[in-house]
């Protein structure tokens, strides 16, 4: 959005209008008819959002230039006009993030925002609004020190504030990019995953509200498509869990949807503030999602993580806690999460699992410490199958596990 300034442009210029750019591939340097500020803004977006990604993606990126919209023809020579551009910086990065994460932009979310640290104020604010109104616009996003005393009140209704959010620009502008990209249709699986794994890393918050509103139904279908289930074949199936909680809570949840878990026991070390609010926030979720899923408050335990000795007393007060939980319940009809917790946890839970219990895990890959969505595999056997029988593919289980 470039609003005018030289009183020499206002006999052929608008007071404000916006400039139609994509990030193209393949260019050497950026459009040369664009003006120089545009260009200088362009490369600070590209190197600033780049830096926080890893080699493979920042390679990516550093691929892409800014050039007009096609069709290539017919766009004016501007490269002469001087003018400060860093008001651009927000609209360009949110052209870069949803390029880099392919993902649609909302064209009716609009932002003038500038970046140096952090996020800053721009000049003519007023002039760049009312153009955005005339091009339909239905929301504009400005910093939180930008200053609104000169606009009315049909500017001020899509006019909204951005938090100061410490951190890059993509954290300072998560308002703006969750707001400006367009939701996928609820059935496209893949479109799905690419909008959340985008969300994901401006706004964890609501990236963990969509992932249980709309993608973890296609998780479920997927991994249900993949589970392996070892010799003993799926006739009755677990429908009681045990888990340690961890920092990954999402396995959890995917396991209980997919298995049709009907109660669990969700413990947790005492000793670890973060680990006992990750508990509750677990605990509200399978209340929240899966009724129908018995689960009492989460449980407890101190266990010395520094002791070099293997807690006989700790595998004593586990043992008591898990055989409340299971009494009058079958075996068969048990199964332990065997991939929580550190190596001392899940030694300790071996040393309670009996033969004809179930194990399971969610096998998922990770990347820069997030699970990958979409490539789940859910892996289940007796405790006491022979390893050398093969596994074979669930069919047991219907439905499609999404949260109630």
């Amino acid at each position: 959005m470039i609003a005018v300034t030289n009183q020499k442009w206002l006999n052929f210029l608008e007071p404000a209008f916006p400039l139609p750019l994509r990030w193209a591939d393949g260019q050497q340097d950026n459009d040369p008819r664009l003006p120089e500020s545009i260009r200088e803004c362009a490369d600070r977006v590209r190197t600033t959002l780049g830096a926080s990604l890893n080699d493979k993606d920042a390679k990516e990126a550093a691929r892409y230039r800014i050039w007009f919209r096609e069709p290539m023809e017919g766009w004016p020579d501007l490269q002469s006009l001087v003018f400060p551009a860093g008001s651009a910086f927000a609209s360009l990065a949110l052209g870069f993030f949803s390029l880099l994460n392919r993902v649609t932009p909302f064209e009716s979310t609009w932002a003038s925002v500038q970046w140096d640290d952090l996020l800053l104020p721009v000049e003519d604010l007023g002039k760049k609004v009312d153009a955005a109104l005339r091009w339909q616009a239905k929301s504009f996003y400005v910093a939180a020190k930008q200053s609104l005393d000169d606009l009315n009140d049909e500017q001020m209704a899509i006019v909204r504030r951005l938090p100061n959010k410490p951190g890059s620009p993509s954290v300072g502008l998560g308002d703006y990019f969750v707001a400006g990209l367009v939701e996928p249709d609820a059935s496209d699986a893949e479109a799905c995953l690419a909008y959340h794994a985008a969300i994901r890393e401006v706004d964890p918050l609501e990236a963990a509200k969509y992932y249980l509103k709309v993608l973890f139904r296609h998780i479920a279908r997927k991994c249900r498509e993949r589970v392996f289930v070892g010799a003993g074949g799926s006739e009755d199936l677990p429908s009681v869990m045990v888990t340690i909680v961890t920092h990954q809570i999402e396995p959890v949840t995917a396991i209980i949807g997919v298995l049709g878990i009907r109660k669990v026991l969700l413990l947790y070390t005492a000793s670890e503030p973060q680990m006992q609010s990750k508990a509750t926030d677990l605990y509200r979720q399978i209340k929240l999602n899966w009724p129908d899923c018995q689960c009492d408050e989460p449980v407890g335990f101190h266990f010395d993580t520094e002791s070099n000795e293997f807690p006989g007393d700790f595998v004593a007060s586990l043992r008591s806690q898990i055989d409340g939980f299971l009494a009058g319940t079958r075996d068969t009809e048990v199964a332990f999460d065997i991939d929580r917790g550190t190596t001392l946890h899940k030694l300790a839970l071996c040393k309670l699992i009996r033969p004809d219990h179930w194990m399971t895990t969610l096998v998922h890959p990770m990347e820069n410490r997030k699970i990958v969505h979409g490539a789940e595999r859910l892996m289940l056997w007796r405790a006491g199958d022979d390893w050398t029988r093969p596994f074979c593919p669930l069919d047991g289980v219907t439905g499609d596990g999404s949260a109630e």
